[in-house]
């Protein structure tokens, strides 16, 4: 049986508007992998989120990946905890820790952008569908 991760990616406050183009665009960079968009997950309760499945053997290769979104700021990697108790402080050193379909999870931080990266490269690069399903990036 394969484990798969799930991804909570944050968009980008300007971007908000365009979720649906932000889901093509993390679909199409990684599209080898198989990437599923689902309809909902942790934190759905807040704005400007969206998830997506991946195969867990891919997590640690699509790190590089991520620098060429344009339209999310952060991806959060939903871990499940055993044991752990809902309710806990946040402190320094304390993991961020939420409640989904009543089991509490982790939630670690993966990818988050960079600002001067971003200045540095103009106008954010990203990517879409074109004919025959494969992608080409727009800079």
């Amino acid at each position: 049986m394969t484990h798969e991760h799930l991804l909570i990616m944050h968009l980008r406050p300007a971007r908000r508007k365009a979720r649906k183009a932000a889901i093509v665009e993390v679909l199409c960079l990684l599209r080898d992998l198989n990437p599923v968009e689902l309809a909902g997950g942790p934190l759905s309760e807040q704005g400007g989120l969206f998830w997506i499945r991946i195969p867990d053997a891919t997590l640690e290769s699509v790190a590089a990946r991520f620098l060429s979104l344009g339209y999310t700021q952060a991806i959060d990697a939903v871990e499940p905890l055993l044991d752990y108790p809902a309710r806990r402080p946040h402190g320094e050193g304390t993991p961020r820790v939420t409640r989904w379909r009543g089991r509490s999870w982790s939630l670690v931080r993966i990818y988050v952008e960079d600002a001067e990266t971003l200045r540095e490269r103009g106008r954010s690069s990203s990517v879409f569908p074109r004919n025959g399903g494969w992608c080409k990036r727009r800079f």
